[in-house]
């Protein structure tokens, strides 16, 4: 189905590649946050052993320590990072 999709969105001109960002920043710059961001994911992910929003989820759907730890970090690390990089999107 993806692959009919996109065959068809390129044949019928409708396809078009966009990057999300804020008046303030540029292509580039949110292109390598985005690469940043996803390195930090992925370590992430190696020290979860395994998926980390699973971790977050089945853990603290559970009342694992480990998963409300873990849900809570990543909740408050979300709040701080937007506080930081706010300014990228204003």
């Amino acid at each position: 189905v993806v692959i009919g999709a996109v065959i068809a969105g390129i044949r019928q001109r409708r396809m078009k590649v966009h990057v999300f960002k804020g008046p303030n920043t540029t292509t580039k710059r949110r292109l390598v946050f985005a690469f940043i961001g996803g390195i930090f994911v992925a370590i992430g992910a190696r020290l979860a052993g395994g998926c980390t929003s699973g971790l977050a989820l089945t853990g603290a759907s559970v009342l694992g320590v480990a998963g409300w730890t873990f849900f809570l970090s990543v909740f408050a690390a979300g709040l701080i990072t937007a506080f930081i990089v706010r300014k990228e999107w204003l």
